[in-house]
């Protein structure tokens, strides 16, 4: 059975740097995600910055806290990310977030918070399947999504475009 619970966002070694002042822009130089994202915006993986709501929430209200605060759920494309958010959510402490994914239809067919389809990267316990929202277990090795009871209250985790 899981538990509801408030906390402080703390995710251990994070970092979030911006380009230093006046520096020179390449005319071709990629654009770089996250440098227009709040400071809170600190857990730092390739283009993804990442942050944790700062109490536990229901996914709408999650959704909410993300988006009041610059943000979105976070889209898990690949397992890069979702590895990493794994391995760097406070393990004992945080074992299941919030992640972008909902089912508004009730019907199994998955989308994100911005209403784009699932996609082919999926990890799905195919065992979980009590609800319409998506959370991801992080004391899991493999880091599963379980459908969820969207008005359970638990973190979300945040990503930053800006």
């Amino acid at each position: 059975m899981r538990a509801g619970l408030a906390f402080t966002i703390c995710l251990g070694a994070c970092s979030f740097e911006l380009p230093e002042e006046n520096a020179p822009v390449e005319p071709d130089a990629p654009v770089v995600q996250g440098v227009n994202c709040p400071a809170e915006y600190n857990l730092t993986v390739g283009t993804h910055r990442l942050r944790l709501t700062d109490q536990a929430y229901a996914w709408p209200d999650a959704q909410a806290f993300c988006v009041a605060h610059g943000g979105h759920l976070v889209k898990i494309e690949d397992g890069g990310l979702d590895d990493f958010i794994r391995d760097n959510i406070l393990e004992g402490v945080i074992s299941f977030v919030w992640i972008g994914l909902y089912d508004p239809q009730s019907n199994l067919s998955y989308k994100w918070y911005d209403d784009t389809p699932l996609g082919t990267y999926r990890n799905f316990d195919p065992t979980a399947t009590d609800g319409d929202c998506v959370d991801k277990d992080t004391t899991d090795a493999s880091g599963r999504w379980h459908a969820w009871d969207c008005s359970f209250a638990q973190p979300g985790v945040c990503e930053c475009d800006g």
